[in-house]
């Protein structure tokens, strides 16, 4: 018997406590570009971060956790990374993890690709790109590949069922074209 979901379809809420609600408005809104709904002093600042509520939410004391509590899934996390960085945010170095990346965006094993940076109340936020098509494509990987090398060419690549055309984008990652 199957049961049915009772959030399953429901939409998340998010959640950024803060002890100062104009310096994150001005961070929130002004630097990473998310529309303030409303501000419902003093309660909370609602954002609109592409169709998930964000509730920025200023509170008493606040300690600030090690691992991260927000994060954005990017198409291309190099040029993200850098207009970010270009808006006066600075990205997090973990040493053995990211430190050696010039942009300290750190590759997972899976192929993900993520960096960190802090809020003004130190809330540890991040963008990714889990990039599985260029996971497919890895260059490790031991498929036959034809093109799609790092001149930006077209390529060919099966794993168990038909053929994928994929193209390679100048940031590194490849995306599906067409399906054989």
């Amino acid at each position: 018997m199957t049961q049915e979901s009772i959030l399953g379809a429901s939409k998340v809420v998010a959640f950024a406590p803060v002890t100062d609600a104009a310096r994150a408005r001005a961070f929130y809104e002004g630097v990473l570009g998310l529309r303030l709904v409303e501000d419902q002093k003093p309660f909370a600042m609602v954002f609109d971060a592409n169709g998930t509520t964000l509730r920025v939410t200023p509170v008493g004391e606040f300690k600030p956790q090690p691992f991260t509590v927000l994060g954005w899934e990017v198409e291309s996390i190099e040029t993200t990374v850098e207009r970010l960085t270009a808006a006066g945010v600075v990205f997090m170095r973990i040493p053995g993890m990211n430190d050696a990346d010039p942009l300290g965006i750190w590759t997972a094993p899976g192929g993900a690709r993520i960096a960190w940076f802090k809020d003004p109340d130190g809330n540890v936020l991040s963008v990714g790109c889990t990039q599985s098509a260029a996971a497919d494509l890895a260059w490790v990987a031991a498929e036959v590949m034809v093109g799609c090398g790092r001149d930006g060419g077209w390529g060919w690549r099966s794993q168990g069922g038909p053929p994928s055309a994929m193209k390679l984008r100048k940031d590194g990652t490849c995306t599906a074209m067409a399906r054989a």
